[in-house]
């Protein structure tokens, strides 16, 4: 079995309703991540320097 990986979404309110948006790469490719830390130090970054009050949260893809 292979590791799990990880991405980030963006949870935004638009018109009352949450929207989530997958984090993209600096070349328009979906950030994935193997290593669990790396995912989570940079979710804390980025939800310490929101000033939308948007969120971002880890979600895990299970490999196979």
């Amino acid at each position: 079995m292979k590791k799990p990986s990880y991405q980030i979404k963006k949870i935004m309110v638009n018109s009352g309703k949450p929207q989530h948006v997958i984090l993209l790469d600096s070349t328009g490719v979906v950030f994935e991540t193997n290593k669990f830390e790396q995912a989570s130090k940079l979710c804390e970054i980025l939800n310490t320097n929101s000033d939308s009050g948007w969120r971002y949260e880890i979600i895990t893809i299970v490999n196979k």
